[in-house]
């Protein structure tokens, strides 16, 4: 079993689904380290800063469709 929980359950982080697949993404439970669940995908982010925050914050920016029309 690896080390990762949901976010939301122990550390009540929330991650929008897998920007590239829509599968579940979850931290490692040890760091602040966001992992796809899709072995397939495979994408995943070391936060930018030293918490699960900033983490959160860099995995759930999406880009402004809106912006991306122009």
């Amino acid at each position: 079993m690896r080390n990762e929980v949901k976010s939301g359950e122990s550390n009540g982080y929330v991650l929008l689904p897998c920007p590239f697949c829509g599968a579940e993404a979850r931290f490692n439970e040890c760091s602040r380290w966001i992992r796809c669940q899709n072995d397939k995908c495979g994408a995943s982010l070391i936060g930018p800063g030293y918490n699960y925050q900033s983490s959160a914050d860099t995995w759930n920016r999406r880009h402004n469709k809106e912006m991306s029309s122009e």
